[in-house]
């Protein structure tokens, strides 16, 4: 007896890693069908995926790592529906053929109803640059997809774009007292008023200077750049210790990348 399926129905996910010499695979992915039946089966099945979106287009910074110095891991997340019918299990498999993603397994979830998603992670080690690509999806009948499903629509173009990491060096009166990245805790600096104070990053950022009136003021210099910012602070009735500034990357990646934190002390002397 034959007994066909369709990939609408349930799916058990379990995780595969397998890596090819000529197309680095991102991983495959063991899909059981549940109650599919042994035998038979239609070599002439064709499987249909329709992906959400025509591509994937992401920006990342270097060593992007989420709790040592970003907000979240540089992880790109596709959904896809499948269509068709096969017979006993199958195994899904991404492959890329550049080397935008590290060759590990990724995370499939079960939509149901024929839908699912795979969270890829980027390769962030990556020098900066820009890496084109595509996402090939194969549909398997052994773990090593020796034998394939006939499948259409199953290629995703993607361009990944990894930037710097944020870099600083923090000056006071001419002198660097201080360096920092996106990986660094608060900075502390004793800070005498009215002394200039420059902060140089090797990306463009946003600088966050908040005046507090009755105890002190910005006065930022009116030639300042996104990479070049330039101030002093100036106290009048001393009430509060120090002010910070805070830098956030402004290169794509600011809700991400972890800003910096810099503390200008008053009463360090």
């Amino acid at each position: 007896m034959n007994c066909r399926r369709s990939l609408a129905g349930g799916f058990f996910l379990g995780v595969r890693k397998v890596i090819s010499k000529q197309w680095r695979l991102i991983g495959a992915f063991c899909v059981v069908l549940l109650n599919a039946c042994g035998g038979g089966g239609s070599d002439d099945s064709t499987i249909v995926l329709d992906f959400d979106g025509e591509r994937v287009d992401a920006t990342f910074f270097e060593h992007q790592e989420m709790y040592v110095n970003a907000q979240s891991d540089p992880d790109v997340t596709i959904a896809l529906s499948a269509d068709g019918e096969v017979s006993g299990p199958i195994y899904v498999q991404v492959v890329d053929n550049n080397q935008a993603f590290v060759g590990e397994s990724a995370a499939i979830t079960d939509q149901g109803d024929g839908r699912f998603t795979a969270t890829l992670r980027a390769n962030s080690d990556l020098p900066p640059g820009t890496y084109a690509g595509s996402l090939t999806v194969n549909i398997c009948k052994d773990v090593t997809c020796g034998s394939k499903y006939k499948v259409t629509g199953n290629t995703l173009p993607y361009t990944i774009t990894i930037v710097p990491q944020m870099s600083l060096m923090i000056y006071v009166d001419g002198v660097e007292v201080a360096a920092a990245t996106s990986s660094s805790d608060v900075i502390q600096l004793p800070y005498t008023p009215r002394t200039s104070i420059e902060i140089v990053s090797n990306t463009p950022a946003a600088i966050s200077a908040q005046d507090h009136p009755g105890s002190y003021t910005f006065d930022i210099d009116p030639g300042s750049t996104s990479q070049d910012w330039m101030a002093q602070i100036d106290t009048s009735s001393g009430l509060l210790p120090g002010a910070f500034v805070y830098v956030k990357a402004a290169d794509g990646t600011g809700d991400a990348q972890k800003e910096v934190a810099v503390y200008f002390s008053f009463n360090s002397f």
